[in-house]
């Protein structure tokens, strides 16, 4: 069964259907030279002279998302994103609306969106409009900036929605090309460090306090509401296989200032060791249910089997004696 790599995936394969009707066609690919998790997703949507199409892809080491589209009737209503967006229109005329504005984008010209921010596009003429986005997230903004700066400071925001940069033009449609191909891995980050530092240092300011709040992950608004109301410790949760999420709010949160003892409870995600977990920035790793999931097991097998026999000696072998048990209990000895 076929699965699309991400939820934009999703996203663009839902705006098609709806936008146009019916899909025609979809087709999945996995390219050997990336990871399994490298899909491509072309949606070939057919109505008229021209034929719609969208390819959205992955990098796996670079962990961004990339897409590659042509449009003509096909219209994205407003929504905004957690992530930013760099967008490069690559030939017809493309209209967004970003906040109160609207602006028509040229060939060679690249919109910029900050995450949160409510916009929609579509085509302004008939013709309609190829495009290259690419969709960086605060923390790859966070790493490239670490790297210049040596530490990091603030969040980043676009100061501009549309913008003519010939050099930044070719660098971004390269860095695309790149990571289509894909190119060899220190290409493909270097090509992408460029583009971004290129952003930051031109187009970039840093984010006001208030909007700032507006973008922290809820996680960390508790854990600071939480923390100024007097709290001894955080524990942090999630029900994912992967230890992202905590590792990613482990990283955010040893930033604080007024920082207290972080717990972890890694049920779900078990393949993390405490180690690991410890040198993230954890205090406390608890494992919550463990002993009373591997403990259950055992008694229905020893109940199962003295319902069998009708006596308890075929498990003799797998119980601890009378003797350890009252070595547990105080004052027994």
């Amino acid at each position: 069964m076929p699965l699309l790599c991400s939820k934009k995936a999703q996203y663009f394969e839902k705006q098609a259907t709806d936008s146009r009707g019916i899909v025609n066609s979809v087709e999945y690919e996995t390219r050997e030279s990336l990871s399994e998790h490298d899909l491509v997703v072309a949606l070939m949507l057919k109505e008229g002279p021209m034929q719609e199409w969208s390819i959205l892809r992955y990098d796996p080491d670079l962990k961004i998302d990339f897409l590659h589209a042509f449009y003509t009737k096909h219209a994205y209503p407003v929504h905004s994103h957690d992530y930013y967006v760099v967008c490069l229109i690559e030939r017809g005329v493309q209209s967004c609306v970003a906040g109160r504005s609207k602006d028509i984008t040229l060939p060679g010209g690249i919109i910029l969106l900050n995450p949160g921010e409510p916009h929609s596009g579509e085509s302004a003429s008939d013709d309609g409009f190829e495009y290259r986005a690419l969709y960086p997230t605060c923390e790859h903004m966070q790493l490239v900036r670490q790297g210049l700066e040596g530490s990091f400071h603030s969040d980043l925001s676009f100061d501009t929605v549309r913008l003519y940069d010939h050099e930044l033009e070719g660098a971004l449609r390269r860095l695309h090309l790149a990571l289509h191909q894909p190119a060899s891995a220190f290409e493909r980050e270097s090509r992408f460090v460029w583009v971004v530092t290129r952003l930051m240092q031109r187009y970039m300011r840093p984010v006001p306090q208030q909007e700032r709040l507006k973008l922290e992950p809820d996680a960390i608004k508790r854990a600071k509401a939480y923390i100024g109301a007097g709290a001894d410790g955080i524990m942090i949760h999630s029900r994912k296989k992967t230890p992202d999420e905590v590792l990613k709010f482990c990283d955010i949160y040893n930033g604080f200032n007024d920082r207290v003892p972080l717990v972890v409870v890694p049920s779900s995600y078990n393949t993390i060791t405490d180690t690991e977990l410890a040198d993230a920035g954890a205090n406390i790793v608890i494992y919550a249910n463990q002993l009373l999931r591997s403990a259950y097991p055992a008694m229905l097998e020893t109940a199962q089997s003295i319902l069998k026999y009708g006596r308890s000696a075929e498990v003799d072998s797998k119980m601890m004696s009378i003797n350890e048990v009252l070595e547990l209990i105080p004052g027994t000895k």
